[in-house]
């Protein structure tokens, strides 16, 4: 474990003697070990952490952040706990706080290293200061992903184009740069979680996009030519966690057409696993459940919203939309008379224990 002083950590007991001052009122000061650090952000409030941010955001220039650290830290040990200081605003209560500081944190830190690669003076004695990497981007998208609602897909959605469009300016560092899985499974939860009307559009076309990039074609998937033949790039595959997402979506909306959606996400899921020769891409529980929970949405009375926005596409009689619940049930039913029958043929293999994609019929 390696430790060094920390710029960013303020000491534990003089942060606990403090709490009652206002936020303006607390110094950086030095200390921490880089192991407590991630805690110590943690342990801090927002308001803590927003202080914090405005005495990083105080240094207009590499140059201004290298006197700010002093010559006891080192330009990478202050960039390890920026990471720190943004993994800290994930998970908040204030949610929509949290994202906007870590986005501060984001933005002043591309902005210090984008001003760095381009100084004239490069014999000043300054070290460059290192861009943020995915991680970085990647954690800021999911403190958006974690508020839950529409502005903050949109923002998480424009963190991933400039993330993008930046990495031209940041060649030496192309390998930690670049969006990767995770980078995209950040950005797929915050549009399934926001709510907006156009979001099952922009997650279906998310991932179109990652199987694109990724090299998944259709001849790959329909068994047609093997792995060893595809220009597969491994980084962007999407996986089960990105496909449940989108499907969780898909169960949740009150489009008449999402049963059928989440089966062909289902079948997408299952081809791949089986030319990729990985069950982890196998749906698995989870998946079959939110397909079962699509087929109870369908089913339940419109509410007022629901009602307005299809007002005029003409109404069902009582005797009509009992008989369009009724087939829904029996939709629903046989999803779960096929689940305990792929749970059967586990156990009968002896795969019941696979926890790659273990299908157990649940509460």
């Amino acid at each position: 474990e390696v430790s060094h002083p920390s710029a960013l950590a303020p000491d534990q007991q003089e942060h606990q003697n403090r709490r009652g001052e206002s936020a303006d009122e607390i110094a950086i000061s030095h200390g921490s070990s880089a192991s407590s650090s991630s805690q110590s952000f943690r342990r801090m409030s927002l308001r803590d952490l927003n202080a914090l941010v405005e005495e990083f955001e105080s240094c207009s220039t590499a140059l201004e952040l290298v006197e700010y650290i002093g010559s006891d830290v080192s330009l990478d040990a202050f960039v390890s706990e920026l990471y720190d200081l943004i993994d800290a605003c994930t998970g908040r209560r204030d949610t929509r706080s949290a994202a906007r500081i870590a986005e501060r944190i984001l933005g002043h830190w591309l902005h210090l290293a984008t001003g760095s690669s381009n100084r004239e003076d490069a014999t000043s004695g300054v070290p460059e200061m290192p861009p943020p990497g995915r991680e970085a981007f990647t954690k800021t998208m999911n403190a958006w992903a974690d508020t839950k609602y529409g502005y903050g897909a949109k923002r998480a959605q424009q963190i991933m184009d400039l993330q993008v469009s930046s990495s031209g300016a940041f060649a030496a560092y192309k390998s930690n740069f670049e969006p990767d899985i995770g980078t995209y499974t950040a950005l797929i939860k915050a549009w399934a979680k926001s709510g907006e009307h156009r979001a099952l559009h922009i997650l279906m076309n998310t991932l179109k996009e990652m199987e694109a990039k990724a090299g998944i074609t259709t001849a790959l998937l329909d068994g047609k030519l093997g792995v060893e033949s595809s220009r597969l790039n491994a980084a962007l595959i999407p996986d089960r966690v990105c496909y449940n997402l989108v499907c969780s979506a898909w169960s949740k909306s009150s489009h008449p057409h999402s049963p059928d959606e989440i089966r062909a996400l289902i079948s997408r899921m299952e081809s791949l696993a089986k030319a990729l020769h990985m069950n982890e891409f196998r749906p698995d529980t989870r998946t079959w459940n939110m397909l079962i929970h699509s087929y109870a949405r369908l089913g339940k009375e419109p509410t007022a919203k629901e009602a307005k926005k299809h007002r005029g596409r003409g109404r069902s009689s009582p005797s009509t939309r009992s008989q369009k619940v009724e087939e829904l049930a029996l939709a629903a039913e046989s999803v779960l008379k096929d689940m305990y029958d792929r749970h059967l043929e586990q156990v009968k293999s002896g795969k019941d224990n696979n926890a790659d994609y273990t299908i157990r019929p649940n509460v």
